[in-house]
């Protein structure tokens, strides 16, 4: 039992467990970066397109994976923070039957409505047809994606940021030489058999090493109890996930509505994004076990300095790389395109885009303590309610009266009046916990 969460200095420990978690993630998105260029390169940029275009359903099954990895992990952490081996033994065994239960529904909702989703999306039949190519293997592979996905949290939870890292690298390496030899054999479904067989080389190390941590990790126990918690705990990232399905749908509908078919720019400022916010991400990723481990030990005073230690670095970071993304927009650009000479809508959309990630670290922050803190309830009606609420109304306003890049111009409105909101709940929901530092006669009253 990780140990170090309840006793090792904060700043430390999350810097400590950052790095690592910064590796695997960037590894994580450069994979995703390694695919879309050999697609574009190997088959075109209509495979690229349709790759992009099936976002909405690879989000649904991404989020399914989410659920079983957020709500079993957070689970595990309050164990770790109790020393109760025995209810980590139980949560282990009833994920996997959540997992297996989720990855049928995947596969079900692609036989039934894939095709009919794809066409509310496009009216290109070639993007279509390798969207379906793609799609029809990667769906069949959900236990797999959820597994490797809820193993990878379960890692986290354990302290075990390094060699999440290392089989990550593996799985990736693994991933590119697949692909370079499957792609021309069997087109997208040769590239989704590589990252299927990618992903499951990642959940077999990962199980390996947390049967190393506990020799019978295992306890064959059905608790109904345990599968509620997992899933009323995971739900709110879920549905943080499952929304941007919506999210994905509204914006592919508008960036149509305004004559500008090129789905493959879009693909790219996401992969961008992705990428950019991924300091953050490992920043957040370290903080969460630790912060749940600490609130489960009682320790209200480190949680309250691993706040504050995040806050900062997050905002710090996030401001350089923001300014990294507009120096070098029209470089990272043509790494995608075989066009030397960007169009300036396109430059200009890159940079709007890339003022999203000034808001990540505050939105980011305040939903992990929403959910962690015993609110996730509230933090599912925040995530839930902002697409219709927020992004809807904007895409069509900006619609009616931007001309150009009016998609991204709402979407960066949605997320600054998204994160105050959030951060405002955040607050009020827990008091001092995101203020300033404590006062001696403030830190006196949590220890007693």
């Amino acid at each position: 039992m990780n140990q170090d969460f309840l006793k090792e200095n904060i700043t430390k420990c999350i810097l400590n467990n950052a790095v690592p978690a910064l590796g695997g993630l960037i590894l994580l998105v450069i994979d995703s970066f390694l695919d879309g260029i050999i697609v574009s390169r190997m088959i075109g940029q209509k495979a690229l397109g349709g790759l992009t275009l099936l976002t909405p359903l690879l989000i649904f099954q991404t989020s399914l994976g989410s659920l079983v990895a957020s709500g079993a992990s957070i689970l595990v952490s309050k164990s770790i923070g109790k020393i109760d081996e025995y209810s980590i033994r139980i949560i282990f065994f009833n994920q996997h039957l959540v997992a297996f239960a989720l990855s049928i529904l995947v596969f079900g909702l692609y036989l039934f409505s894939g095709d009919w989703i794809l066409h509310q999306l496009s009216s290109d039949e070639m993007e279509i047809a390798f969207a379906h190519s793609f799609y029809q293997v990667f769906s069949a592979g959900s236990i797999i994606v959820i597994l490797s996905m809820s193993y990878g949290a379960l890692m986290r939870s354990f302290g075990q940021f390094r060699n999440m890292s290392l089989f990550l690298l593996a799985s990736i390496l693994t991933n590119v030489v697949l692909s370079l030899v499957l792609i021309p054999i069997l087109g997208m479904a040769g590239c989704a058999t590589a990252i299927l067989i990618s992903m499951f080389l990642y959940a077999i190390l990962n199980l390996f090493s947390i049967l190393r941590i506990y020799h019978r990790v295992i306890e064959l126990k059905v608790d109904f109890g345990i599968i509620n918690q997992i899933l009323s705990i995971g739900f709110s990232a879920f549905l943080f996930q499952f929304s941007n399905i919506f999210r994905q749908a509204i914006i592919l509908k508008f960036i149509n509505l305004q004559g500008n078919n090129d789905l493959a720019l879009y693909g790219v400022i996401s992969r961008i994004l992705a990428l950019l916010v991924i300091p953050t991400q490992a920043l957040m990723q370290s903080f969460q076990p630790l912060y749940i481990a600490n609130l489960g030990a009682n320790l209200k005073e480190r949680c309250i300095e691993s706040i504050q230690v995040v806050r900062n670095y997050g905002i710090l970071i996030a401001i350089v790389f923001c300014g990294l993304g507009m120096i070098f927009t029209e470089n990272i650009l043509s790494a995608f395109f075989k066009e030397n000479i960007m169009k300036t809508a396109s430059l200009e959309a890159f940079r709007i885009a890339i003022l999203l990630i000034i808001f990540y670290p505050i939105a980011s922050l305040s939903f992990v303590l929403l959910q962690s803190s015993g609110n996730h309830k509230m933090a599912t009606i925040l995530v839930a309610s902002r697409e219709v609420l927020l992004l809807l109304p904007l895409m069509f306003l900006f619609n009616q009266f931007v001309v150009t890049n009016a998609v991204y111009w709402a979407i960066l409105l949605e997320v600054a009046i998204y994160t105050t909101i959030i951060y405002g709940v955040t607050r009020f929901k827990t008091g001092f916990m995101v203020e300033k530092p404590l006062t001696p006669s403030q830190l006196w009253t949590l220890k007693q």
